[in-house]
């Protein structure tokens, strides 16, 4: 209890030093040296864990909060609030645990040496101040180039829409987004940061519209050019190497998304750090990935270990750790946990609706996955409403041919099979198809799906060869993309067996059949 009370903590970097053996394998693990491992924990790193460590509660942060904030302010790099204690702060806490001695030393000594002490931390002060305004300053400098350069792109990009540039010709925001992807490669050749920076977020924008074949070149390039002006660990080009396995994840492209997950993951923990809000970020893309793979073991770690991290870090409605929440929720619905995943998806609409709004594209998303839940725990009149008012919102807000509109009519079109509503089924499933084999592709795995779902109808209202045929191009589309064992390749082969005892091929139907129980259960 006295050296809690009286004796003062080391700094970090300084108890580093003192651990011999320790301190070496400590920078082993990070990658690093020694020395530098040091350096990186000298200035704000002590200062925040000697404030969080303070004996003075006035002076400790009054709250976990206040403590998250200054690592932000770190991560960021910006000023943070914990510093060196003053000198008189310092010259206190020192008579008080040595009175006797001040006494006899005499207060000359003691002003002298409160004196030195100022001056040193002072000047210590002033040159990491000084250092750390330079850099600022070239750091905004740099800043405000690009953004004076992104400004003067934007500006001649609108200015097809001027009615003296115009004349009569009304010119639609797709239009400019295709003006602006096609003008970035040509007028800013010479400024590669800032070429790839506008790439980056056209692309991303182009992703985000479900809009993948124009995504791609631009997201590509982007990660090209960032990768060769800015290295392979910069922040920017992970965010972009990140966003480019998303898109390869929803062209149906598991393998390329994988392989570029799984570095971007890497690197961002051996730079960022474990729970560094972009670590997450690739930590739950990379869960999405392992879920659709049928790898459920691999994505629940990673998505318990992304989940239980942001809540600690970015607090409990933060959207990141909503997201975290749905996509967990998504994965016990897969394994059918239905119960849990329930749960989890009703408190992520509340939040959602409560943080976004009722039309946000991610709380359609929830409302969508929840009535998913509410179809498989046979609550219909609670499903229908939720993808009715979904697939509405969606049509409105995202657009007829977007996926997410496609999923939830999709969905919407399962629960009416499953009540043998086939009039209503049947057109919802074609419109559904369409429009995915047209935006996705003939070979996409979510065009497979709708394929599959409309050869159960089919069989169920008779047609008999038209339902084979579906089966078999599903099964054939998902053992190419996903491999023989991937889940949907079972459930789809159970269903096909059905359809050959139906028309009494039992043979058949065992053989399906005996493929399937092969598979995983």
């Amino acid at each position: 209890m006295r050296k809690i009370r009286e004796e003062e903590p080391p700094k970090p970097s300084t108890r580093l030093t003192m651990l011999g053996e320790q301190s070496t394998e400590s920078a082993r693990r990070r990658r690093t040296e020694l020395p530098a491992l040091k350096r990186e924990l000298e200035g704000d790193l002590d200062w925040i864990v000697l404030r969080a460590l303070e004996k003075d509660r006035t002076r400790r942060y009054g709250s976990p909060q206040e403590l998250a904030a200054d690592v932000g302010r770190y991560l960021a790099d910006e000023p943070v609030l914990a510093s060196p204690p003053s000198a008189a702060y310092r010259a206190r806490k020192f008579v008080r645990r040595h009175r006797l001695g001040v006494t006899a030393a005499g207060a000359v000594v003691l002003v002298l040496l409160a004196f030195a002490v100022t001056m040193t931390v002072q000047a210590g002060r002033i040159a990491r101040e000084r250092d750390r305004a330079n850099a600022e300053a070239e750091r905004a400098n740099r800043e405000a180039e690009a953004r004076g350069q992104v400004s003067e792109f934007m500006k001649g990009l609108f200015e097809v829409s001027d009615p003296g540039e115009a004349r009569g010709n009304s010119i639609t925001a797709r239009e400019l987004l295709d003006n602006g992807a096609r003008e970035i490669e040509e007028k800013l050749a010479d400024q590669p940061e800032v070429q790839a920076r506008l790439m980056a977020t056209m692309g991303e924008v182009y992703r985000r519209l479900g809009l993948y074949p124009e995504a791609e070149p631009l997201l590509e390039q982007a990660v090209e050019i960032q990768k060769r002006v800015l290295g392979d660990e910069h922040r920017d080009t992970l965010t972009s190497m990140n966003n480019l396995a998303i898109l390869y994840f929803h062209q149906g492209r598991h393998d390329e998304a994988e392989s570029l997950d799984v570095e971007t993951l890497e690197t961002r923990k051996r730079v960022l750090g474990d729970e560094h809000p972009e670590t997450l970020t690739s930590m739950n893309t990379l869960a999405i990935l392992y879920k659709d793979r049928g790898r459920y073991d691999e994505a629940e770690a990673l998505y318990l270990e992304s989940l239980e991290a942001r809540r600690r870090v970015l607090g409990a409605d933060h959207l990141d750790t909503l997201s975290s929440m749905n996509n967990l929720a998504l994965l016990y619905w897969r394994q059918g946990r239905h119960d849990e995943a329930g749960r989890l998806l009703v408190e992520t609409l509340e939040a959602r609706q409560r943080v976004l709004g009722d039309d946000h594209p991610e709380t359609l998303s929830s409302m969508n996955n929840l009535a998913l839940v509410y179809w498989k725990q046979e609550r219909h009149a609670e499903a229908e409403p939720l993808y009715l008012k979904a697939v509405r919102l969606q049509k409105r807000v995202l657009g007829d041919d977007h996926p997410d509109t496609l999923r939830s009519m999709n969905n919407l079109a399962n629960l009416y099979w499953e009540q043998a509503r086939y009039e209503q089924a049947e057109p919802l499933y074609r419109a559904t198809l369409e429009t995915q084999e047209r935006v996705l592709g003939q070979d996409h795995i979510k065009t497979a799906i709708t394929v599959h779902n409309l050869a159960c109808l089919t069989r169920d209202t008779g047609r008999y060869e038209e339902a084979k045929r579906m089966f078999e191009r599903a099964q054939r589309i998902w053992v190419d993309k996903l491999g023989p064992d991937h889940p949907y390749v079972v459930e789809s082969l159970k269903e096909h067996a059905k359809l050959l005892r139906m028309t009494g091929d039992d043979v058949g139907a065992a053989r399906l059949e005996a493929r399937a129980h092969a598979g995983p259960p």
